[in-house]
Parts: C-alpha cells; sequence; structure tokens
C-alpha cells in the first residue's frame, strides 16, 4: 500500500508549492512562477487588519451555526436521586429533559 499525502486529499485551486517552499498562484501576475502576495498589487500598505476583520468574520459565524453540546449522562460517586422514581443511583441519563436511572429510562 502506497502512502497517501494531504495533498491527494485536497481538490486544486491552481496554487502550487514551489521547489523554494514559496507558493505560487499561476492566474496572478505576468509569470507563471510568480510568489503569491496577499493584499493586491503592492502599492497599498496591508497591515493585516482587514485580513484578521475577515477571518474573524468567518470564525464568528462558524462559531453561530454551532450548536453547543449537550449532556446525556451524569456519573455522581455519592449518589443522587432518579427524578422519576426517587432511587438513589450514581448514573442517570437525560430523557426528555429529566435525569433518569437505568431502570427508568426508555432505551
Amino acid at each position: 500500500m502506497d502512502d497517501a499525502s494531504l495533498d491527494d486529499f485536497l481538490g486544486t485551486d491552481g496554487a502550487s508549492d514551489d521547489a523554494d517552499g514559496v507558493d505560487t498562484v499561476p492566474e496572478q501576475g505576468g509569470d507563471a512562477g510568480e510568489p503569491a502576495v496577499a493584499g493586491g498589487d503592492g502599492d497599498e500598505s496591508d497591515d493585516g487588519s482587514e485580513t484578521e476583520k475577515a477571518h474573524t468574520d468567518e470564525a464568528q459565524s462558524a462559531d453561530d451555526a454551532v450548536e453547543p453540546a449537550t449532556s446525556t449522562m451524569t456519573f455522581s460517586p455519592a449518589g443522587a436521586d432518579c427524578e422519576e422514581c426517587g432511587g438513589s443511583v450514581r448514573r442517570r441519563w437525560t430523557d426528555g429533559g429529566v435525569l433518569r436511572c437505568w431502570s427508568c429510562k426508555e432505551w
């Protein structure tokens, strides 16, 4: 079996890695091997604030789309009461918003 690199699983977008380790973008600029430059044609001073803002906006929208994880089971070493039968158990499972013991939970 041959080893695969991560590049085998990625789509190609026209960017390549030069032999010197410099990313090149053939579609931009005049030469096919011109180094990729962030910020356009280089006439403007780019302090990265717009790039950082774009990354922050993307991260915030991604965070908004993700629902937080919810617990499905709790463990109490000293024991806790089942909310259905009242028995003291160490493990309780969430079932319909109620913490229930093994016997009371509908599997």
